[in-house]
């Protein structure tokens, strides 16, 4: 019964940041996408992709964001719902933003 509710509270929570992160950018839509785990993942190129997930941190799950980087990843602890949306979207950036050349 408790895992049941569990479920049901993170399976919320996970549309929360889901209807968040469409309100911010509507043309994730096309592009958000639940993986096997439950995450949400927004592909972005070479087989790559921001993830939202739960985990295990500090003795509980919490949410967390995966945001892929040249070498690994780094993991990104957001306060809450909002600002899992906000570090999504602040790594969809930086992932547009154009790379400086080495001279």
């Amino acid at each position: 019964m408790l895992e049941d509710t569990r479920r049901s509270d993170a399976h919320g929570e996970r549309e929360r940041i889901r209807r968040a992160l469409l309100a911010r950018r509507p043309a994730l839509a096309a592009r958000l996408v639940e993986g096997p785990s439950g995450a949400l993942t927004v592909p972005v190129g070479q087989g790559r992709a921001i993830e939202v997930g739960r985990m295990r941190r500090l003795g509980r799950p919490r949410w967390v964001v995966v945001e892929p980087m040249e070498e690994g990843a780094k993991v990104h602890e957001p306060a809450g719902i909002e600002d899992c949306a906000r570090i999504v979207l602040a790594a969809l950036a930086r992932r547009r933003m154009p790379r400086a050349s080495a001279a």
